[in-house]
């Protein structure tokens, strides 16, 4: 953005003394990324600025785009934060914090394409409940909850799939299914697959044709979906 590339660096927390200690909560740092990385290495390294403290469960990102450029998005249970760089070089970062909810993961799509992008949550940290927000006078307002408990929500995607705005939910408990989640005269939720309780999935293009790369962790399986037109 303005010219400049950018190292976001979320940290889950600062610390803990034991296994689920999260009385040490996470930051997000920035760092400018030097054109020249060669005079980097064990004797000098890139210097982080930290933009925001006190995230507990600092854990969900993606990347943002408006007509001024990129910026990022963070999910924690303090809420969902919008991380904007200056417009231009030696500027101040802007920090909005756009969801007030415990929020482990977040990605972004226009689901109506009315050229605003909508947030697509998990909730709470690594929770049963997905939704969607729209932006709306000026303030994300919830639009959408899917009606079913979707244990242990992990896996989230957003995007177009054939030019089509969607997004993917897979969830680790319960019924562990991968949910497709589309709009259109309201938001429909359709069953993909079931007990696969995958923990990360993508979109990718070849020659062509578009598919989803699932990692079904809850039977140890790596999936390649071919998506129908």
């Amino acid at each position: 953005r303005g010219g400049i590339y950018y190292i976001i660096a979320c940290i889950l927390k600062t610390g803990h003394d034991y296994m689920d200690d999260w009385s040490h909560p996470g930051e997000v740092k920035v760092a400018k990324l030097p054109a020249d990385l060669t005079a980097y290495g064990d004797q000098k390294f890139i210097e982080f600025e930290v933009l925001k403290t006190g995230l507990l469960k600092n854990h969900g990102y993606c990347r943002g785009r408006d007509t001024k450029g990129d910026y990022s998005i963070v999910a924690s249970a303090d809420g969902v934060y919008q991380f904007c760089p200056p417009d231009v070089g030696g500027g101040q970062w802007s920090v909005t914090k756009m969801i007030d909810e415990p929020t482990s993961d977040a990605a972004l799509v226009d689901f109506d394409e009315d050229g605003q992008l909508e947030i697509i949550t998990i909730t709470p940290f690594h929770g049963d409940r997905i939704k969607v927000y729209k932006l709306i006078n000026n303030k994300y307002m919830e639009v959408f909850v899917y009606e079913e408990p979707a244990e242990f929500a992990h896996a989230i995607w957003a995007g177009t799939v054939y030019g089509k705005p969607a997004a993917i939910i897979g969830h680790r408990k319960g019924k562990r299914d991968l949910l497709g989640i589309t709009y259109e005269n309201g938001y429909h939720v359709n069953v993909l697959d079931s007990d696969v309780g995958s923990a990360n999935i993508l979109r990718y293009e070849s020659e062509g044709v578009e598919y989803l790369a699932s990692a079904n962790r809850e039977i140890n399986e790596i999936a390649f979906y071919e998506i129908e037109r």
